[in-house]
């Protein structure tokens, strides 16, 4: 069974729309509620305010909007005009920010979770970069993929 996002005499509708640069506050808001995640609590055990994460963000949001490898769509609130969510994929990671700025760095982060956790994933995405290399050589470290791992 399914269900409509939104029913039809409710007048909360919401339309997806390619995003502007006019709902960057709108997603820099929604992207530092990401700061209450266990993660980022983790890595910023003394983070005062979501806020703080703001620059990091908009710079990130900034490089998706105007990347052409990149799709950055908004859910928007027909009545308000408000940004209720929004989802970005990429063709390739072109806009990705290095990984010395994707990250905020300021007070409140505990810098040696950070590192740790940065190199870690670094090491993870410079594999699936080249996802064919990443396989072959995983299996030649006798690893085999099949349908039941």
């Amino acid at each position: 069974m399914t269900c409509p996002l939104t029913p039809p005499t409710d007048s909360l509708r919401y339309v997806l729309r390619e995003a502007k640069e006019d709902d960057l506050e709108f997603m820099v808001t929604l992207f530092n509620g990401f700061a209450r995640c266990k993660l980022y609590k983790t890595l910023y055990p003394g983070l005062r305010d979501p806020s703080e994460l703001s620059e990091v963000n908009r710079k990130q949001l900034i490089n998706w909007i105007q990347s052409p490898q990149r799709q950055l769509q908004v859910l928007v609130h027909q009545d308000s005009q408000e940004v209720a969510a929004f989802c970005q994929w990429a063709l390739d990671d072109s806009a990705d920010l290095p990984y010395s700025e994707k990250y905020y760095k300021g007070p409140g982060t505990d810098h040696d979770a950070l590192k740790s956790f940065l190199d870690a994933i670094g090491d993870y995405d410079d594999r699936l970069a080249d996802f064919g290399d990443f396989i072959c050589g995983w299996q030649n470290h006798g690893h085999r993929m099949n349908a039941s791992s």
